[in-house]
């Protein structure tokens, strides 16, 4: 539930105030995301707040982001602020259960953001990525891996991002990290292409970042289970990403004294039918020997990357009524399909690991002190060595600027040597069209008649997305099931005489 009334900073008084939420004048206010400046509790010297902050470590500290800000807002015609450690009392329970919910609100409706990263320790404002060990590896800044960042680069309007001495728009950061991305290593990964890893990989923070990128329950979760937050607030994970999910999920109660189980239990029996459909078909999927639960169903927590410029934009969903069900006795959760499409394929393998080709590509990528020049870096970047996964992070980055390429072109030419290299040379999209490869999450049941519980399909039934299932009847005469693994596949591989044929009532999650 929305509440009635927020707190805002009027910048020209340096106060705090309650404004009912339908008299605000979005136009005129901006919001504030940045890093919260551990290092114990201070008083926030703006008037009318009535509590202690652990978000800033000294008043000096939050003078000089507070004072940047106001420059940066008040230049646009600002006159108000909102500021989470301000504007909500985050050691009181009550007033984070009503206020949070209202975040994506502000977010959205408000004229713009303004966003930094932790300060240094020498009061600067760190740049969107820099150098460590020694300057061989270098990374992003912090604000892009936490939780609450997720939806607050998502929403407004406008983002301008605080980078060293540089403000940064939304784009330009976009094309900075891409460009950059063939270097980027992050601090947790070794090598970053593990997909075990449960740490922000770069291509989770382009996806981020993608202009292209279409965000949902499934992958705001996916997003958010590999963000940071503090252990205290671990329910973030989910709550972090109400503002930028369907106005369905509005019912879902802030309540951080349950469990993160419950929390992302009751997140789930919210979500659509199209968003059951997408996290069935791209999360990791247990074995048939894992327990149920609110985690296991459907691989909730342990999800694959999503691509970051989608190709079923387009897809046509196949089962109607999709929903989670959550049983008490026994203590289970599952999904329940209704009339859901069953088809007996025959999935031949169609390359060598099963995977899309396309991941690799041909073109010198710029050097690395050409691209930190670019991006206005200031560290020294030239013994940054190419990141574990390059060749693949290049032909990422290419299809990226080629699916964005109206879009990026004009920052490109911003910069001789960058536009020399690019604009004679226009990326290509190598590698994205024709029929994905045939995929199976187990390959011995490759070359064997399955039953596919069919999800959704290419608008011209090309290719198909599903879940591979085994049936047990039960006495009622529903199906339940107990999903084995994910399946791709193409048209051909559908046995003519069943497709389309068998319908039922499936329960997935036993």
């Amino acid at each position: 539930m929305i509440p009635d009334k927020i707190r805002l900073i009027h910048l020209k008084s340096r106060s705090v105030r309650q404004y009912a939420v339908d008299d605000v004048l979005w136009g005129k206010v901006w919001a504030i995301s940045h890093i919260w400046d551990r290092g114990g509790e201070t008083t926030i010297p703006l008037e009318g707040i009535l509590w202690k902050s652990s978000s800033f470590s000294s008043e000096s500290r939050f003078n000089l982001m507070f004072e940047k800000a106001r420059q940066i807002v008040e230049a646009r015609g600002g006159e108000y602020v909102w500021l989470d450690a301000a504007c909500i009392h985050q050691e009181d329970e009550n007033d984070k259960k009503e206020q949070v919910p209202c975040m994506g609100v502000i977010y959205s409706k408000s004229a713009g953001t303004v966003a930094f990263g932790a300060l240094s320790p020498e009061n600067r404002f760190v740049p969107i990525a820099s150098t460590y060990d020694n300057g061989r590896k270098a990374w992003v800044c912090d604000w892009f891996e936490r939780v609450w960042t997720f939806q607050e680069l998502q929403l407004p309007k406008v983002l301008l991002f605080v980078s060293g001495g540089q403000v940064l728009t939304r784009d330009e950061i976009y094309v900075s990290i891409l460009l950059l991305s063939p270097y980027l290593t992050s601090y947790r990964q070794s090598p970053p292409s593990l997909s075990n890893d449960p740490h922000l990989s770069i291509q989770d923070v382009i996806n981020t970042l993608s202009p292209l990128s279409r965000t949902n329950t499934q992958r705001a979760l996916m997003q958010t289970s590999r963000r940071g937050c503090s252990s205290w607030h671990i329910h973030d994970k989910v709550y972090g990403i109400l503002g930028v999910l369907s106005p369905g999920f509005s019912k879902l109660e802030v309540d951080y004294k349950i469990s993160l189980q419950n929390a992302v239990r009751n997140l789930m029996v919210l979500m659509p039918p199209n968003d059951i459909l997408d996290t069935l078909t791209f999360n990791t999927l247990p074995s048939a020997t894992t327990t149920s639960g609110s985690v296991y169903w459907s691989g909730m927590m342990v999800l694959d990357h999503p691509t970051e410029h989608p190709s079923y934009e387009t897809d046509i969903y196949h089962p109607t009524n999709a929903v989670v069900v959550v049983e008490d006795e026994p203590p289970r959760i599952t999904t329940v399909v209704h009339n859901a499409p069953l088809w007996n394929v025959v999935v031949t393998k169609s390359g060598e690991d099963g995977t899309a080709s396309g991941d690799t590509h041909g073109r010198v990528w710029p050097p690395i002190n050409v691209l930190s020049q670019y991006a206005k870096l200031t560290d020294d970047f030239s013994k940054v060595e190419p990141s574990a996964d390059y060749a693949s992070a290049v032909g990422r980055a290419e299809r990226s600027l080629a699916a964005n390429w109206t879009l990026l072109k004009p920052l490109l030419e911003k910069t001789e040597k960058i536009s020399s290299i690019f604009l004679l040379d226009p990326p290509s999209k190598s590698g994205r069209g024709g029929i994905p490869s045939n995929r199976l999450g187990d390959a011995s049941l490759f070359d064997h008649e399955v039953t596919v519980l069919v999800c959704r399909s290419k608008a011209d039934q090309s290719f198909h997305y599903g879940i591979v299932v085994t049936p047990n009847l039960n006495e009622d005469g529903s199906n339940t099931w107990h999903k084995v693994c994910t399946a791709a596949f193409s048209d051909s591989c559908v046995v003519a005489t069943s497709k389309g044929r068998i319908e039922s009532s499936v329960v997935i999650g036993k």
